[in-house]
This record gives C-alpha cells, structure tokens and sequence, in this order.
C-alpha cells in the first residue's frame, strides 16, 4: 500500500512539472508573439499619423509575421498534444516535397537561399499526406531559417531503399551545438531564441514515430546541418495490424 501510494505522488507531481514546463513554453512564446504584435501596431500608428505609408508598411509585416507564429503555435500544439494513427493512403512522396517547395520558394529567394531538390525513384508511398506534409514543411522551413542571416543552400533529397523511403533536408547554416542537438527533439527546445515556438521538431518526431518511421539529424558548429526521416513500407492494413 504504502508503494502504491509513493508511485501515485509520484506520477502526481512529475505530471505537474510537465503542466508547468508547457505552461512555461507557452507562455515565452506567446509573450514573444504579443512583442511582435505590439511592436509593429505601433509602426502602423505612426505610419498613420505621419501619413507614412513604408512604416505602415513595416508594422504590418510584424504583424502579419506575429499571426503566422500564432497559427503555428496553435497547430503545433494540436498536434503535440493528441495521439492519432496516421491515416495511410498511397501518395507519390517526389509529389508531396514538391508542394513543400513550392510553398517555400518565395520564402527562400526572399532570404538568398537556394532550393536544390533531387528525387529518386521513391514511387508510391502509403503515408498519412498532411502529416508528412508537415513535417518536411517544418524541416524546410528550418534550414531556410538557419541560412537567412548569410544566404547560403538547402537541399531536398529522396531515396528508396529495402527497408523504406528516406526524404533529407540539408542546410549550409552555422550548424546546431552538441549541447543543443541532443534535446533538439523535446518540446520548448529551439534553435531560433524568441522566434521559435520549440515544438515544430517535437510534433515532426511524433508524427514520424506514428508511421513507424523515426528522424534524426547529424550536425556540428559552422558545418550546416541535416535531418533524415526514414519511413518504412507500410500500408492501410498494416497500420490496422499495428493498433
């Protein structure tokens, strides 16, 4: 009795250090969110009353900038915060980072970056679309991210193997810290200091592990970096098998 009870206060309070550690990154986030949008309301102020149509424009951004992060935040934590079975279907995985470039290309010019894709001959694949989506659209835009300040280049690669499919995103960014690589997939641990919400990796490793699959990364100071997400053959039944 006296066991069951210590592990019952035990599971008690790591489950409140987890609600406080959420809370906590939620909060920086939000707070750091709320910065932008107060900071460019008031470039729009000023704008307005100076007739100043570029500072108009300046604040808008900010907080058009603010409102994507939000949006994100909210998605991120949608998906962090419930367990789902993918929904497999077969999809033409070249088909699918397609889109992803396609919807990160102005992003990347706008930052002088380039976008190099080289797909194998992956063929059809059983995944959930919008998921995996996601995730290679979280991926990118990180190693957009991490080339902004100084331009440089990521890379989009697709390759099949015996066990699986393979989809890698390389970047030619300043590269992660050991200190940092080793947490980067928990939950409110992030790269990008108060423009990061910490949780796009930690939804990506989720979303992965869901299919079977798993990511990692392989990085080091000044030497860029590069995420891999392995993603075994599956299909619909096998996913039913696995529940």
């Amino acid at each position: 009795i006296e066991n069951a009870r210590l592990s019952e206060e035990r599971v008690h309070t790591e489950r409140l250090a987890a609600i406080g550690e959420a809370t906590a990154g939620i909060s920086h986030c939000m707070k750091n969110i709320l910065v932008g949008i107060k900071g460019g309301g008031e470039f729009i102020d000023l704008g307005l009353g100076n007739s100043d149509l570029e500072r108009v424009r300046k604040g808008w951004g900010l907080v058009r900038g603010a409102s994507q992060r939000i949006e994100d935040l909210v998605m991120n934590l949608m998906s962090f915060s419930r367990e789902s079975e993918p929904v497999l279907a077969p999809a033409g995985l070249e088909s699918l980072v397609g889109e992803v470039v396609d919807v990160t290309r102005g992003r990347a010019e706008k930052s002088g970056v380039d976008l190099v894709c080289r797909y194998g001959d992956v063929g059809i694949v059983h995944v959930d679309s919008r998921a995996i989506f996601r995730v290679v659209l979280n991926l990118v835009g990180n190693a957009i991210d991490a080339c902004e300040e100084e331009g440089g280049q990521v890379t989009i690669e697709t390759r099949r193997d015996d066990d699986g499919c393979y989809v890698t995103v390389s970047d030619t960014g300043p590269g992660i810290a050991p200190e940092v690589r080793d947490r980067l997939f928990q939950a409110f641990v992030s790269t990008k200091g108060s423009s990061g919400t910490g949780l796009g990796l930690a939804c990506s490793d989720r979303i992965v592990r869901a299919h079977g699959g798993e990511i990692w990364v392989d990085s080091a100071p000044g030497e860029g970096a590069t995420f891999t997400v392995f993603l075994p053959d599956r299909k619909p039944e096998d996913a039913r098998d696995d529940a």
